[in-house]
Order: structure tokens, then C-alpha cells, then sequence
């Protein structure tokens, strides 16, 4: 009886080298993917609820605009907020602009004789 004996040895041309790094560089892949799987899952499982209830909050408030009264009632009710948040955010707005007018007063001075 003949028996086959298969023997492996190093690889003789470039190619085969150059396939094992990418086979390699795959397994790495491959292991940071089955890493970071279940954080992926657990992003998905905890944004999936809130994007559904953002999307039926959208749809609500997309059919009360539809009504001249619920309209009326909504931006009466946001009102309070929306002047909030202009009194939170105006002195940032102001600092900004005063900010940048002084680098751009800063950038263009004229020497003047």
C-alpha cells in the first residue's frame, strides 16, 4: 500500500508571502468585527425604540400642524421654551460676534502715518 505524504513548506514566490500578510491583516479583521459585535448590537437594540418613538412623534406632531387650532395650541405651549432658549444662547451668539470682529480688527490693522 503507498501512502501520500503532503508536505508545507515556505512559500517560493512573493505572492504567496504577500497572501499571507492579507490573510493575516483578514484575522485581524475578523477578530476586531467579533469584538465590537456585541457593542454594535447593543447600539442597535437601545437607538432602534427611540428612533421609533422620535418617528411617531414626528408623525403626531406632522398631523396636529395639519389643524389650525392644534397648531396654535402647540406654539403656544412651546413658546416659554423657545424664549429660554434665546436668553441662554444670545450671550454666546454675542460673545462669538464680539470674537470675531476683533480678529478680523486684529488681522486688518492699518498702520496709518
Amino acid at each position: 500500500m503507498t501512502t501520500l505524504t503532503i508536505r508545507f513548506e515556505q512559500p517560493a514566490t512573493p505572492f504567496f508571502a504577500a497572501a499571507r500578510q492579507i490573510a493575516a491583516r483578514n484575522d485581524l479583521k475578523m477578530a476586531a468585527t467579533i469584538a465590537a459585535a456585541p457593542f454594535i448590537g447593543l447600539a442597535f437594540v437601545t437607538l432602534v425604540p427611540i428612533a421609533g418613538i422620535a418617528y411617531l412623534l414626528l408623525r403626531g406632531l406632522q398631523a396636529a400642524f395639519r389643524s389650525a387650532a392644534l397648531r396654535n395650541i402647540a406654539l403656544f405651549l412651546a413658546a416659554p421654551f423657545v424664549g429660554l432658549a434665546y436668553i441662554l444662547l444670545m450671550p454666546l451668539v454675542g460673545f462669538g460676534t464680539l470674537a470675531t470682529l476683533a480678529v478680523r480688527a486684529a488681522v486688518n490693522t492699518r498702520r496709518t502715518v
